[in-house]
């Protein structure tokens, strides 16, 4: 099962309530201002201003790449419960991006976002449940956070679920509701629910 592992930045950084200086160059992608009011910031503890520079050394913008600078700062950041930030150190474990790869701290940070609601946390834990990486494999645990991103209309998450009630793993068998979750899922352009409908006969 595949994972969600992009992130946009400009949704992240719109989608939250920080109206710093930082914040207010970066969206006028003002790079070598902004990397010196989020260095400030960050430095003040502000967790939203520590991811931001975390983005600023990862992409190069107003400063030059480092990666010991980008896990130094969205640690700090994740650290202090911002769930983006939370969510991006997990990706970084996960996929070894920049840090040896851990899935056991990926599980970690994947946990501490998903229970902030964020939902691309929710679904990659889930799989992570799911497939044992990281952790004891536990069908029901992948299930109830397949669940909880399905609540949030998550596209994958949908198609995952109708496979979980499909075959009856971690959950009463149920092929009428996962018929009703392919469909959902396919309508929302996951092309391996559109072919998981064709499981009904």
């Amino acid at each position: 099962m595949k994972k969600v592992f992009f992130i946009l930045l400009t949704v992240l950084f719109s989608s939250t309530t920080y109206a710093g200086e930082c914040e207010k160059y970066w969206n006028a992608e003002e790079y070598d201002k902004a990397f010196d009011a989020c260095q400030k910031e960050a430095e003040q503890g502000d967790k939203k201003a520590q991811f931001y520079l975390a983005q600023a050394y990862e992409e190069g913008l107003g400063v030059e790449e480092d990666f010991d600078k980008v896990l130094h700062w969205v640690t700090k950041s994740a650290e202090q419960g911002f769930d983006q930030a939370q969510y991006y150190l997990a990706l970084m474990y996960d996929e070894g991006e920049g840090v040896k790869e851990d899935d056991q701290k990926a599980v970690y940070w994947y946990t501490k976002a998903a229970e902030q609601g964020l939902v691309d946390a929710q679904y990659n834990l889930a799989i992570m449940y799911d497939e044992g990486e990281g952790v004891e494999k536990n069908k029901e645990t992948a299930v109830f956070w397949y669940k909880k991103a399905v609540e949030q209309d998550s596209p994958e998450a949908l198609n995952n679920l109708g496979v979980m009630y499909y075959y009856g793993e971690g959950v009463e068998k149920n092929r009428s509701l996962a018929i009703k979750y392919f469909k959902k899922a396919c309508s929302l352009g996951i092309d391996e629910a559109c072919d998981n409908k064709s499981l009904r006969r």
